[in-house]
């Protein structure tokens, strides 16, 4: 992320949403803004956002001849990196590949409670401790029943 774009939409955020991403193109007049919070983000927040940056003079600066801009959050296809993403997914199914002693293990879980330092799932009928910093990617196990 380029720091300049970030501060500025990091300073409109409302409470409680991070920054998860910011693209910019200056030459197509594009910036597309990442947001999640620890809970749901609606069309309002977003169009709030949308507002707060298009009357600010910092970006109104940066982008003089205007700008398309697109404010969204992450897809449910959309790694779980953060532990508020993890704490926000409790009871769902994961899939989780992580660092264990010398080598990766990958496992389907359910993820049963979150903290700051690690995730607690069940795994084949166990509760099982990962720490955060073991994970090298967990992503959400989609169920169309």
């Amino acid at each position: 992320m380029e720091e300049k774009i970030k501060d500025i939409v990091e300073k409109h955020l409302g409470k409680g949403q991070l920054l998860f991403d910011v693209t910019e193109n200056f030459e197509s007049g594009y910036v597309r803004v990442v947001v999640d919070s620890e809970n749901s983000i609606t069309l309002n927040d977003t169009a709030r956002l949308t507002k707060r940056l298009i009357k600010s003079d910092e970006f109104n600066n940066r982008y003089p001849n205007g700008c398309r801009i697109e404010i969204t959050t992450p897809g449910v296809d959309a790694p779980l990196k953060k532990a508020y993403q993890f704490k926000k997914n409790i009871n769902k199914n994961v899939k989780i590949r992580y660092r264990n002693e010398n080598q990766i293990d990958s496992i389907n879980c359910k993820i049963l409670s979150a903290d700051e330092n690690s995730v607690i799932v069940q795994h084949q009928n166990s509760d099982k401790p990962i720490l955060y910093d073991q994970i090298e990617y967990a992503k959400i196990l989609l169920s169309f029943k």
